[in-house]
């Protein structure tokens, strides 16, 4: 039942925070609990039961009210609200919150408002921390013994408000109600909390009464402000210390016991009408007087029984009107808004005098805590800091406004940079400097050695002496943090000038018009100024050199200067004299170092008084000249020219002056090597020397295009078939331009026609080792013979296009003797063949198949096969060879079979057997490309077989035709894109032939 209870609970929290923002609760718990704000508010709609082993825990800013039903609690209650956010119960009647032996119920921050009383204890323990309840009309916390616990536990308020300003009138109610009955309780602590217009304040009654403990509380404005009566004997200890009373009707009843420990001091009252304590004797039998000293009051006079106690007179007057105001907190003194300090002593004062007046003080996040005057404070974070104090008089009165200071404690060093300063070296004896550091910083500036001293800036220093420096300046933040790293600057101050030196000079007599020195100075790097005879300063090197020195007496002046801008205040001087002498020679024109002209021009002349120049050409002897001269018909080669002026008819410069330059006016000559090709057939390998008489650079010209750079030997693989005439002319250094010369070749890559045998006949039997080979052919042309394709021998055929030649026969059976032509550009024809018989054997001829064609053989043996077995068939083979037809055993035949490779014996028995058709070879793959201009791109030669011609198109204005033996193919124009074409190629000339146009590319398969 109790699990059902719990379920119930959560289902319904749960349907309210979603459905309606808030959770009605009922039955009785079963496991620890939590609630939260997140639920609140929480509607009690029957009684929520805490069991004693669970504990239910309220989060800050939970509220619960209770429409019907209420919270029994027999474990645990902790209720831990904040400041900002309370635990609120409302509203609250009799029993509404009732602790019935809970071991330790704790609620902080909370607010009980409204209904009969707030908190009922019935013998469990209760501690409240900053409590306020208020709108109560019996007790705002009501504890007593009874069958949950008859021994009662300890009730323990601090720092918490009861106000009963909304009770009933004439009502008897009380802020905190108190009954041990029987049995008392352990103890009633009260400390710092007020209760203000309720009519006990705080009563406590029963026999015997519990443990009491009333420390600085304020009881204001009650009928009665704390009430501890209605008990016959005591054996438990009260105190009654530093509490208020003030403004009430009467201030504090209690009895007087024969025994028990009381004790009652530094307790204040003031404007209580009626009496400010009132003591009932307990025991008329053994009457006492209080042992209550240190108290004060004034107003009413308190009860005679404490009149025997010395009392404390109130330190200066007090009225009610006056004492119920609170008091203004001032803080006198304490940190500046900004420091370095991570503790130091704030200094606090109050409107009201200090011997009624105590503080209280939190810093940044701290809760309010009672505090000294003066007040040691540590902050060691560093950041912005807050303390805030607020004044409590001797009636609790609290100042609402506290006093506050805040400040920012810094920690962290400035930096300092300094943003001007003189050069790192200068003349001057003033420096000025300036520099930064961050907002409100003040400066300690320190030169060289000497104590630092307050500056600011800019800084200037003054009248300093020769030498190195250096300036620091510390930046010190508002807090007081110096620059761990202060900002530093060395320079040099020199304000001595170098000292200036003539090493060397003229001699003091001299006769040349000019003279040359030179200069150093004490100081690397010096600049130097010169003057001659006075004359203004003007810059100079370290190497002057002074003209047109008049005859006469002469003084040179330098001095030298730093970087830093001193002046030698005494320049060096160097004196002589100019007598007359030799005149000096000015060489002012001159040819270039290289010219192909055969003439040179010169112009010179002389700074001094002369009558005359004399020149010498090479190797010719002085003679008189003028300026300009000119000299022709000057051979190729290096010349040199020497100049020198004449003085009065005999004195002569000792040092002339030379020209030396090169003619070259011969052009090169061009020649081609001895072994310059004349005809070849293979223009990938062609390859022309030619060369200069000297180094040169090379133009060459072909077929008479246009001309090119070039190099030799010249090479062009792209060359098709026809003569062609190199040009090629050369350039030397000088420029000169040669002659053309020129060198005439063919390129010839077509074969021959193939020869003709006429004798003997194919497939002739002979007995005799050697035969004789009769044909035609191409007149004059070479001839190779081969025997079973090997060669055996060379022929050319005579004028009339005949040949004759004799072959011996090494192997008996079948012989094929082959003849090919071979022209001068070592183009070889087809081989013209005859099958021959060397034995005496016989064979059975093959059945007859009627006619044959060349191309029908695959093999040179299946050819001879055939021709073995039908010697007497006038019309058994038709051959194609180029387009024109033969139709005897005699026509030359050809067929794709290398010469190398041995005839086999030949077919004699008289059935013939079917041979198998050779397996085909695979295509082979070709790529043809015709361009968009019409330029074709197609092999040149190829081995017979078939072929796949994978063609590219990308002309729109040209057609394509492929035509040889057994093959014709071609493409219109206009017909752009990719296409193949398989074919069969078998020996022979093909034609590609590009339409319209008729360009034609030959393509020899062989």
């Amino acid at each position: 039942m109790r699990r059902l209870l719990s379920l119930l609970i959560v289902v319904f929290a749960c349907l309210a925070t979603s459905a309606y923002a808030q959770t009605e609760v009922s039955g009785t718990l079963v496991f620890d609990e939590q609630w939260t704000a997140a639920g609140s508010p929480y509607i009690v709609t029957g009684d929520v039961i805490v069991p004693s082993d669970v504990t239910l825990t309220l989060g800050p800013g939970v509220t619960m009210r209770f429409p019907s039903g209420g919270l029994n609690v027999r474990g645990r209650l902790i209720a831990g609200g904040t400041t900002a956010e309370p635990i609120t119960f409302e509203p609250v009647r009799f029993n509404t919150v009732r602790l019935q032996g809970s071991p330790g119920t704790v609620l902080e921050h909370v607010r009980v408002i409204g209904g009969d009383s707030g908190i009922t204890t019935d013998g469990g323990s209760l501690t409240v921390r900053h409590g306020v309840f208020s709108g109560y009309a019996d007790y705002g916390i009501y504890s007593s013994a009874n069958a949950y616990n008859p021994y009662g536990r300890t009730l323990r308020v601090e720092d918490s408000r009861f106000d009963g300003s909304e009770r009933p009138a004439n009502s008897g109610g009380a802020g905190i109600g108190a009954d041990s009955g029987a049995s008392a309780m352990p103890a009633v602590i009260v400390e710092r909390s007020t209760f203000v217009s309720n009519y006990y304040g705080v009563r406590l009654t029963g026999n015997p009464l519990p443990g009491v403990w009333l420390t600085g509380n304020r009881f204001q404005r009650n009928a009665i402000g704390a009430a501890i009566t209605e008990s016959y004997f005591n054996t438990r200890p009260w105190q009654i210390v530093g509490n208020t009373f003030a403004a009430n009707e009467i201030g504090l009843w209690t009895n007087i016991f024969s025994t028990g420990e009381f004790t009652a001091r530094d307790n204040g009252f003031t404007a209580n009408t009626t009496t400010p304590w009132r003591v009932e004797q307990r025991d008329p039998w053994n009457p006492r007087t209080l042992p209550a000293p240190d108290n004060w009051w004034d107003g009413a006079t308190p009860d005679p029984a404490l009149l025997a106690t010395p009392q404390r007179t109130a330190p200066a007057p007090l009225t009610p009107a006056a004492d119920l105001e609170p008091p203004d907190t001032t803080i006198v003194s304490g940190p500046g808004p900004v420091t370095r300090d991570g503790d130091g002593t704030i200094e606090l004062a109050s409107s009201k005098p200090s011997a009624y007046t105590r503080y209280e003080c939190r810093l940044d996040s701290e809760t309010w805590n009672r505090c000294p005057d003066p007040i040691r404070w540590v902050a060691t974070g560093e950041g912005v800091h807050r303390f805030a104090v607020r004044a409590i008089d001797a009636l609790g009165n609290v100042d609402p406004t506290p006093a506050t200071r805040s400040w920012t404690r810094d920690r962290t060093a400035p930096q300092t940079s300094i943003t001007s300063a003189p050069p790192v070296s200068t003349r001057e004896t003033t420096a000025t400097f300036a520099f930064a550091s961050e907002a409100g910083a003040t400066y300690e500036c320190r030169l060289d050695a000497t104590a630092a001293v307050a500056c600011a800036s800019p800084y200037t220093l003054s009248e300093l002496g020769e030498g190195g420096h250096s300036f620091t300046v510390t930046a010190r933040d508002a807090a007081g943090n110096p620059d761990e790293t202060p900002a530093t600057y060395v320079w040099t101050i020199d304000t001595t000038p170098p000292d200036t030196t003539i090493l060397t000079g003229p001699p003091s007599a001299a006769a040349q018009s000019s003279a040359t020195f030179t200069l150093s100075a004490s100081e690397p790097g010096a600049a130097f100024e010169c003057r001659l005879d006075n004359a203004a300063w003007t810059s100079c090197t370290a190497a002057p050199t002074v003209t047109a020195v008049a005859t006469g007496d002469h003084r040179f002046e330098a001095r030298a200067a730093d970087a830093l801008g001193n002046v030698d205040p005494t320049p060096a001087a160097w004196t002589w004299s100019r007598v007359s002498g030799p005149p000096e020679t000015v060489l002012e024109a001159r040819p270039e170092a290289l010219m192909t002209e055969r003439t040179a021009t010169f112009a010179f002349s002389s700074p001094d008084e002369v009558s005359g120049f004399e020149c010498a050409l090479d190797d010719e002897p002085w003679a008189a000249c003028t300026s300009p001269l000119t000299r022709s018909a000057l051979a190729d080669g290096q010349h040199q020219l020497h100049v020198r002026a004449v003085a009065a008819g005999t004195v002569v410069d000792q040092s002339p002056e030379r020209a030396q330059w090169t003619v070259d006016a011969t052009a090169p000559v061009v020649s081609f090597a001895a072994d310059a090709p004349t005809l070849t057939n293979q223009p990938s390998r062609l390859a022309i020397a030619f060369s200069a008489s000297e180094p040169a650079r090379f133009d060459c010209r072909l077929a008479g295009g246009d001309w090119f750079a070039c190099a030799s030997p010249l090479q062009s693989p792209w060359l098709t078939d026809t003569n062609y005439l190199l040009q090629v002319r050369a350039t030397d250094t000088a420029g000169n331009r040669s002659d053309v010369a020129q060198h005439a070749f063919e390129v010839d890559t077509r074969p021959p026609p193939m020869p003709r045998i006429t004798a003997p006949d194919n497939g002739t039997r002979v007995t005799a080792a050697t035969v004789t080979v009769t044909g035609t052919a191409e007149s004059g042309v070479s001839l190779a013979v081969d025997r079973n394709g090997t060669p055996v021998g060379t022929i050319t055929a005579d004028p009339a296009g005949a040949f004759t030649t004799s072959v011996t026969l090494t192997t008996a059976g079948t012989n094929v003797i082959g003849v090919a032509a071979v022209d001068a550009a070592g183009n070889r024809s087809l081989s013209a063949l005859v099958a021959i018989t060397f034995a005496s054997a016989t064979t059975d001829p093959l059945p007859y198949t009627g006619d044959r064609d060349c191309d029908d053989f695959s093999t040179q043996a299946a050819a001879q096969a055939w021709m073995n077995a039908h010697p007497g068939d006038p019309d058994g083979l038709d051959g194609d060879n180029d387009g024109w037809a033969c139709e005897s055993l005699r026509c030359p035949c050809a067929w794709s079979v290398p010469v190398a490779t041995p005839m086999p014996q030949p077919v004699t028995t008289a059935t013939p057997t079917p041979t198998p058709a050779p397996r085909p070879a695979a295509p082979k793959r070709i790529a043809v490309r015709l361009t968009a201009s019409g330029r074709l791109t197609a092999p040149k030669q190829l081995a017979p077989g078939p072929y796949r011609l994978e063609i590219s198109d990308r002309s729109k204005r040209h057609g394509l035709k492929l035509a040889g033996p057994g093959v014709t193919r071609s493409s219109s124009a206009r017909t752009t894109g990719s296409r193949l074409w398989t074919v069969t190629l078998r020996r022979g000339v093909y034609r590609w032939t590009i339409t319209p146009g008729g360009k034609r590319l030959t393509l020899v398969v062989r």
